[in-house]
């Protein structure tokens, strides 16, 4: 408290009584007749200093009524009406929905009163105002539903709605058709948190590139395609993953293990994948002989590698995945065997 009458002291002790003598009362122009702007500066000294003449936000601060003085003679108001109809909101000055409402009325080009029509009840309320200028032209506004109205901060949204969507729909009709009456001036709702302003809000709305590292990009993102109903029956029945074909057990039970040149039974070769001697000719994809080959560096390196590949790689090596896995882990066996062998 000792703080604000110490700041209260130093203000008054700045105000010149020869300057505030020669102001003049005035029934014409905000109640004090000002000719320069010394004039205003010294009508806010006073003003600031006022303590419950105005609101808590404008009390020992001489810029903020300096502007709330300068705004009122600009709409040829009361500087003490308008400070009382202001807040603050954000850490900027906002005004009542109603002295808007007044300033729109005396100040824009209207030949009468605004007309509305409301219709609907409820959440499908909404009003359309009608706007009679002076050079014969009739402009419309029609609100948005009621509920689609947001914020709502004025406690007439619940007290008495329709007056309430009525300052709402004046107030956006005049911005929409006489945007220089209400420029730079806003309501509570208009910035509230909800709304926001300011570079603290600021959204980067850099267009998104449409050149090739964006097709790139969209195209690492696709997933590899879902098996078809045809495809998992045909897994379900062992066919091969590659070719499709769906060996012949019974045929091949009776034929019994394969045979080698001196009588024995031959062992299969881990290696090939379980691929026949027939294939011997075929040329091995060499995505899967670089995959093959990585099993040899242990599960830990394989994994890091399969990790590195494109989303169709992955799909391609989907069918061997396992397999490769399962020999990789071999290794890594293989290597911890002979460490403890050497140990």
């Amino acid at each position: 408290m000792n703080d604000m009458i110490t700041k209260d002291e130093r203000i008054l002790a700045r105000i010149n009584p020869e300057a505030t003598k020669e102001m003049a009362v005035s029934t014409r122009v905000g109640g004090v007749e000002m000719r320069t702007l010394a004039d205003i500066m010294e009508f806010a000294k006073s003003m600031a200093i006022s303590d419950i003449g105005i609101r808590k936000h404008l009390r020992s601060n001489v810029g903020a009524c300096f502007a709330i003085c300068l705004q009122a003679f600009e709409w040829k108001l009361t500087p003490f009406a308008v400070a009382n109809k202001s807040y603050l909101v954000n850490d900027q000055i906002a005004y009542e929905a109603q002295l808007l409402h007044a300033v729109i009325l005396t100040r824009a080009p209207l030949a009468k009163r605004p007309k509305g029509e409301y219709s609907g009840e409820g959440p499908t309320r909404r009003l359309k105002i009608l706007f009679h200028c002076t050079d014969g032209d009739i402009l419309d506004y029609e609100s948005p539903l009621f509920e689609k109205i947001q914020p709502k901060n004025s406690p007439l949204w619940k007290s008495d709605p329709d007056q309430q969507l009525w300052y709402y729909s004046v107030r956006a009709g005049c911005r929409k058709n006489f945007p220089d009456v209400l420029l730079g001036v806003y309501t509570e709702d208009e910035i509230s948190e909800e709304i926001g302003r300011g570079p603290g809000y600021a959204r980067d709305v850099t267009p998104v590139s449409s050149g090739l590292d964006a097709k790139l990009d969209k195209l690492a993102e696709q997933k590899p395609p879902k098996a078809t109903e045809k495809a998992a029956a045909a897994a379900q029945a062992g066919a091969d993953p590659e070719t499709g074909e769906i060996p012949d057990k019974k045929a091949e039970a009776s034929q019994g293990p394969a045979q080698t040149s001196d009588g024995g039974k031959k062992e299969p070769d881990p290696d090939r994948d379980g691929k026949d001697e027939d294939d011997e000719g075929e040329p091995e994809d060499p995505l899967l002989s670089e995959a093959r080959s990585m099993t040899f560096n242990g599960s830990a390196k394989f994994r890091r590698w399969h990790g590195s590949l494109t989303v169709q790689q992955e799909a391609q090596l989907k069918p061997h995945y396992k397999a490769l896995l399962e020999s990789a882990k071999q290794v890594d066996k293989d290597a911890q065997k002979g460490g403890e062998s050497n140990g």
